[in-house]
């Protein structure tokens, strides 16, 4: 009878709080970037950004000098995200470019601003934290 009581009024708590509610919520997709030290070559920096993508997953979809997109997860199934990275010999940025089954959309409370499943920016900073890994 306590443990429920308990239970009952964690799960009311939440639910008034909303934090219950905004954990799965749509987010917006920020660039992530980061800083590099001039000293890598564009193909060292390039290795380095199919090199992470494969290990998190990610599929190659093309791949120039200075840019290259990536598709997460390489075989989708009911979801698939698309990632645009840019990079020079002294940034690298990483663009969401969209999604089907991720809830891309504007965003409830500015609508001009787009929104994505909260998974997508996670994805993009392991992705982001690995490359910088690799460059150092």
């Amino acid at each position: 009878m306590k443990a429920s009581l308990t239970a009952a009024l964690l799960a009311a708590s939440l639910a008034v709080s909303g934090s219950a509610l905004a954990f799965g919520a749509p987010r917006p997709a920020p660039d992530r970037m980061i800083y590099l030290s001039g000293t890598q070559s564009l193909e060292q920096i390039g290795q380095a950004v199919t090199t992470a993508a494969s290990f998190r997953k990610f599929a190659v979809e093309s791949r120039r000098p200075g840019r290259i997109q990536l598709a997460y997860p390489a075989m989708p199934r009911k979801f698939q995200a698309h990632f645009e990275v840019v990079y020079d010999h002294h940034q690298l940025t990483m663009r969401y470019l969209g999604s089907y089954g991720l809830n891309d959309g504007p965003c409830r409370d500015n609508p001009g601003v787009r929104c994505v499943h909260p998974n997508v920016a996670r994805w993009m900073k392991n992705h982001i934290h690995d490359v910088e890994n690799m460059l150092r």
